[in-house]
């Protein structure tokens, strides 16, 4: 087994994290080499690096953006994913009741069970969480920017989010899937690999990872107040109307722009692509290492 660390989510206690790590997957017999990711390292090329070595389990130890880094090179091969969900938000880990304690998460790699999930792409880039345009890509650049200046990243979230919003937050789009074919003009799309919860006390987490079909939510056109409005409901898990925004499944769509590149967010993580955007599911791409009662739950689904 390799596992991939990032470096960068620091320390928790008084060991580093490489040495907790080492030190409690020798209690469980478990041999395995630690490849260390730092701030200017790329985790995919660790990811292929470690896949010639011929691991046959690559646990990604970070946030969700490693977890996903290390998914891409994994999805559509024989090799697993092993999970250490190490971040701030950990979608994917919480969605497969990975637990967030590191013994318990190393604890599932050395006697889980192997389970495959779907992965989606836009323009051959896969993505395991989801993918919006948008809003969303234009206020991650520009919080990137403010705490680049040093701001803390809450306040430069929220100060991203109140500038971006206060400009022109529209894009004219046509989106083209079976059972839709879409000529709007739209603050937001957001594409998710299956469905999500959108509002409530879930927001954001997923029942099921293995439905074989894309999530859309288009919100929709209206006013900065309006809008402002109903942006601050969704984050804080209050009911929109369903007026507010169209949302549908999929199992592939096109989004067609005037504009020759968009910024797209995957998983987090701001890429300009060229349009127009080809959104796939790929049914039970991924193989993961899950808890013995997730899979046996599971099985009766």
């Amino acid at each position: 087994m390799a596992i991939i660390l990032n470096v960068s989510v620091g320390i928790q206690g008084i060991e580093p994290l490489h040495q907790q790590i080492e030190e409690i997957c020798h209690g469980y017999a478990m041999e395995v080499t630690l490849f260390r990711v730092y701030p200017d390292t790329d985790i995919q090329q660790i990811t292929k690096k470690a896949i010639y070595e011929q691991y046959s389990i690559i646990a990604a130890a970070g946030g969700d953006g490693t977890v996903s880094a290390v998914a891409r090179e994994l999805a559509g091969t024989p090799v697993i994913l092993g999970i250490l969900p190490l971040g701030t938000l950990n979608h994917f880990a919480k969605d497969l009741q990975i637990p967030l304690d590191l013994r318990e998460a190393l604890s599932v790699l050395s006697n889980g069970e192997v389970m495959t999930f779907d992965t989606a792409s836009v323009n051959d880039q896969y993505f395991i969480n989801n993918s919006s345009i948008g809003l969303y890509p234009r206020i991650v650049k520009r919080r990137d920017v403010f705490q680049q200046k040093g701001f803390h990243k809450w306040i430069a979230f929220l100060s991203a989010f109140c500038l971006v919003v206060s400009k022109n937050s529209f894009l004219r789009l046509r989106i083209v899937s079976a059972k839709k074919d879409i000529d709007c003009k739209a603050p937001f799309l957001f594409i998710g690999n299956n469905q999500y919860v959108m509002q409530g006390y879930e927001l954001g987490s997923r029942t099921s990872l293995t439905s074989g079909k894309l999530f859309l939510s288009l919100m929709h056109y209206t006013n900065r107040l309006n809008l402002f409005r109903i942006i601050v409901q969704t984050i804080l898990g209050l009911t929109s109307q369903d007026s507010d925004f169209d949302t549908w499944e999929s199992k592939e769509v096109t989004v067609y722009s005037k504009k020759k590149f968009l910024e797209v967010a995957l998983d987090g993580e701001v890429i300009p692509l060229q349009t127009p955007l080809r959104y796939l599911i790929h049914p039970h791409s991924l193989r993961v290492i899950v808890s013995r009662d997730y899979a046996h739950n599971r099985s009766h689904f």
